[in-house]
C-alpha cells in the first residue's frame, strides 16, 4: 500500500541473504553491502518458506479446480506484486529478462523517513534535492540505485556530495520474491 499512496512512496531494494542461528539475517544489497536484518518477532525463514510452499500449493490445486469446473475471474487476480526499484536508467519492462526468484530472495521496503545520511554504512551521494518547507525530499545514489529520502529540518543540501546512507528505524519491511508476501518487519544494522 505505501507504493500506491505512499508520498513519497516507500523504496524497494533487493536482497539476498541467509538466516543465522541467533535469528538475525545477513542480507546483501546494491552491489556488496552486507548488512543485518533483525526480526522483530522470532522467526524461522526455513518454516516461513515451508508454510509458503503449502499455501502456494493449495492456491494452485484450487486455481487448476476452478479451470476445469470453467470458472471466470479476473484474470490478473492472482499475479504477484511487481516491486519497483528505482534506478538512474530505467530500463523498459518489456526489454528486461524476468527473473525467476528463489528462496533467500528478498525485497526490503524501507519508508523515506528511515532513510538517513552522514551517519550510515552505506556510501552513495546526493541525486536530487527537493526543499519543502521543514523537511526536504532526498534522492540518493547508491551505485546505479536511487533511493529517496526524507530529511526533517531546514538544512541545505548539494547534489553531488558524498554521503553515508543508514536504514533506520524498527519497522523496515522483509517480502519474499517469490510470493511477494511480507515476511516480517525488523531493524537493519551495519555487520
Amino acid at each position: 500500500v505505501a507504493d500506491f499512496i505512499g508520498n513519497p512512496s516507500i523504496n524497494f531494494i533487493n536482497a539476498t541473504g541467509k538466516q543465522s542461528p541467533d535469528g538475525e539475517i545477513i542480507l546483501s544489497i546494491f552491489n556488496d553491502y552486507k548488512l543485518i536484518f533483525k526480526p522483530n518477532e522470532d522467526i524461522q525463514i526455513c518454516e516461513w518458506y515451508q508454510r509458503r510452499n503449502k499455501i502456494l500449493l493449495a492456491e494452485n490445486a484450487l486455481y487448476e479446480q476452478k479451470l476445469k469446473e470453467n470458472y471466470v475471474e479476473k484474470v490478473n487476480k492472482d499475479e504477484l506484486f511487481n516491486y519497483h526499484i528505482a534506478k538512474v536508467n530505467e530500463e523498459s519492462e518489456s526489454l528486461i529478462e524476468e527473473h525467476i526468484a528463489s528462496d533467500y530472495e528478498f525485497v526490503i521496503g524501507v519508508r523515506p523517513e528511515f532513510i538517513g545520511i552522514n551517519k550510515g554504512y552505506v556510501k552513495g551521494e546526493i541525486y536530487g534535492v527537493l526543499p519543502t518547507g521543514m523537511e526536504v525530499t532526498l534522492k540518493l545514489r547508491v551505485d546505479d540505485y536511487l533511493l529517496t529520502s526524507v530529511i526533517f529540518g531546514g538544512v541545505t543540501h548539494k547534489i553531488g556530495k558524498k554521503v553515508n546512507i543508514s536504514l533506520d528505524g524498527s519497522n523496515i519491511c522483509l517480502f519474499d520474491r517469490v510470493s511477494g508476501k511480507l515476511i516480517t518487519t525488523g531493524s537493519i544494522s551495519k555487520i
